[in-house]
């Protein structure tokens, strides 16, 4: 349809009735598989036409890129932002640090899908003349069956390959390979015109920073293309054309084979996240799981949860090692900043391989609760709130999260993923689920996650039973680890620090990473690249208010009500680290040896966009940060899942500045069990 008439309608790609649903693949995968040629040819294609729409269209890769955040002024589909006239107060676009986090970018992606298959169809197959007549229709079913590749990071830590190089080889109709220049390298607005230049008017993007304001970000609206770590406000032009630094990503992106890596917030692998996100939820009531696994929003709901590693905090996590850090020296890049990091091209892969957990989750928690409206805070949003902006008919109705709880009813899934059981979403949200859920399906979920992620679990097998050694011959281990007897229980300990954090306390909403070490830190040296690094916490946020250019009415409420985020560290393999190489004085792995060398050793540095450490007083006592130790069973069989549980806490951070007044969260920091 044109983008002119009237509501854009989002469906997905569309199906026959009785065809098969396509899978989202994994990008690698899909673009070395020989069979995939005519997809990746189309794709590059139709990414590079939809790229260089006049961005006023509202169909256009900059348009629908600045749904995301910036441009700010300009609607979407005919729908108001905050404070530009009446309308639904829970229809602004922003959705982050909410519930409808994960349910708002899956309709996002499934409208960016669907623009990339109908400029397929429209415009490559019907006009690019490499095509011949009688290839129309070979080509035409490539595009009934492409969708959108995931970029699977933690399976392959590297920039993924189609995304590397600025030419990509592809192979044409007429069978010959070609470099052409590559789309997904960058985002390329203009040779000369900046996104920021007047002549663009509201469409224009503001002023995030400023060369000659220390304090300064990216400055995007003086960029004609994207960039991955940079430098910018050099004498190069390089940030302001824009470079992908694909070394650099490579670097950032952990290891998945070195658990025992040293030295920056990467301890503890992408893979680890992956199954801890997705192990079954043994310390959470029923009512407060959904929110947990989500979002970053801490609630004082007062089912106590382990489980503050969210969905959202893990995604924030690859948006500054892709994006790169936004320090005013860099390298810094599109992604790391909130309202312009779905101009890069990789933003929407990397949401795929997000939404694809968020799959997997749901598949293996089929017999958990979706939303319970109740139990959310009053400014949270619920299963019913619209995700604005966008339509699910010509009448102007918006997708709720209800509406694409079961992703098949956008027209794709993922290998290995079926729907989630067809129950009506009221009695879900009502009373819960009261079915029992496919034995075999969730064994088959456990056995994918663990055959593809389950890499720190086979190494703390491992080291407990080296190949070779008859299980119970005992684990490799120094001879002063306690409790000889029971040698395998020192190996199922598990800790984490649980951290809560105030994501509007810094410079009106401006990012910062909380980095923790576990011994001293080497002032010669980076906060990102120290010797003794255990972990960090991304505040994936961007300053809102009076001088940024930037409002943002939600942002606005959350602040006033003193909304907070929430987060984890896995601390296990820093500690083991310690326990087996160094000598630092750590030589057991109990609970109380570790609360021990944690209050001799354990720090953290509150680092600002001007890459100085912010006086961590400043940020209390809504920075809190609490180690917590527990059980991690970790069963030979893949099929059987990890499992953590009886965790209590164990050390507090001290206070920067010890205070006499109130703690606000006192109640939650209790020395108690969860």
């Amino acid at each position: 349809m044109s983008s002119e008439d009237g509501f854009y309608v989002i469906r997905g790609i569309p199906r026959e009735p009785g065809q098969p649903i396509p899978s989202r693949l994994e990008i690698d995968e899909w673009f070395r598989d020989e069979k995939m040629k005519k997809q990746v040819y189309l794709f590059i294609k139709a990414l590079t036409f939809f790229q260089s729409m006049k961005f006023s269209d509202k169909l256009s890769y900059y348009s629908i890129a600045g749904i995301h955040g910036e441009p700010s002024k300009p609607t979407w589909d005919g729908v108001p932002r905050e404070g530009e006239g009446p309308h639904d107060p829970e229809s602004y676009y922003c959705a982050h640090t909410v519930s409808t986090f994960l349910t708002w970018h899956r309709v996002y992606l499934a409208l960016y899908e669907q623009r990339i298959y109908e400029i397929m169809v429209d415009e490559i197959i019907e006009k690019d003349n490499n095509i011949l007549p009688e290839q129309k229709d070979e080509y035409r079913e490539a595009a009934r069956t492409w969708r959108l590749p995931y970029w699977d990071y933690a399976l392959n830590p590297k920039m993924a390959n189609i995304a590397a190089d600025q030419d990509v080889h592809i192979e044409f109709p007429n069978g010959e390979v070609h470099p052409v220049r590559n789309p997904m390298w960058q985002y390329k607005f203009d040779k000369e015109k900046t996104m920021g230049d007047d002549s663009l008017g509201d469409w224009a993007l503001e002023e995030i920073g400023d060369p000659k304001d220390e304090f300064g970000y990216l400055a995007p609206n003086l960029c004609r293309g994207t960039s991955r770590h940079v430098y910018p406000f050099k004498e190069s032009d390089d940030w302001k054309k824009g470079n992908a630094n694909t070394l650099r990503v490579n670097e950032l992106l952990p290891n998945p084979g070195d658990l025992l890596h040293v030295g920056n917030f990467k301890a503890g692998t992408i893979k680890d996240a992956i199954v801890r996100l997705t192990s079954p939820d043994q310390d959470i009531k029923e009512n407060g799981s959904w929110a947990t696994f989500a979002t970053t929003r801490y609630s004082k709901n007062p089912d106590k949860s382990i489980k503050w590693m969210s969905l959202e905090q893990f995604h924030n996590s690859l948006h500054y090692m892709i994006g790169g850090s936004f320090y005013t020296n860099g390298p810094t890049g599109h992604m790391a900043h909130v309202p312009v990091a779905a101009f890069d091209p990789i933003f929407w892969h990397h949401h795929c391989f997000i939404d694809r957990v968020f799959a997997i989750w749901q598949t293996v928690h089929q017999d958990r609760i979706w939303f319970i409206d109740s139990k959310l805070d009053k400014d949270d949003r619920r299963s019913d709130s619209p995700l604005a902006p966008f339509h699910k008919n010509h009448e102007g109705e918006f997708f709720d999260s209800n509406d694409v709880r079961q992703w098949i009813t956008l027209n794709y899934t993922y290998e290995n993923l079926e729907s989630v059981p067809d129950k009506k979403p009221e009695r879900i949200i009502a009373g819960g689920s009261k079915y029992d859920p496919s034995e075999k399906r969730r064994t088959d979920m456990y056995r994918l996650i663990n055959g593809k992620y389950g890499a720190v679990r086979r190494f703390f097998r491992n080291e407990a039973n080296p190949p070779g050694i008859p299980e119970g011959s005992g684990p490799v281990r120094p001879q002063s680890v306690e409790d000889p007897e029971d040698p395998m229980k020192w190996m199922e300990n598990d800790y984490v620090i649980n951290v809560t954090y105030d994501k509007f306390g810094y410079r009106g909403g401006a990012p910062y990473v909380i980095f923790f070490y576990l011994g001293d830190i080497d002032e010669s040296r980076g906060f990102e690249d120290q010797p003794n690094g255990a972990g960090a916490v991304y505040n994936f946020s961007a300053p809102f208010g009076p001088g940024t250019g930037r409002q943002c009415e939600s942002c606005e409420r959350d602040a006033e009500a003193g909304v907070l985020s929430c987060a984890q560290v896995p601390l296990t393999i820093p500690l083991y680290n310690k326990l087996k190489y160094a000598n630092d004085g750590l030589d057991t792995f109990d609970p109380a040896g570790i609360a021990d060398y944690l209050q001799k050793n354990l720090q953290c540095r509150i680092v600002g966009p001007d890459e100085k450490e912010i006086p961590r007083e400043t940020m209390e006592p809504k920075f809190r940060a609490v180690v917590y130790g527990g059980r991690a069973s970790h069963p030979p069989e893949n099929e059987e899942p990890s499992v953590y549980e009886d965790y209590k806490d164990i050390y507090i951070l001290p206070r920067a500045q010890p205070s006499e007044g109130p703690d606000d969260h006192a109640e939650y920091f209790s020395l108690t069990s969860v």
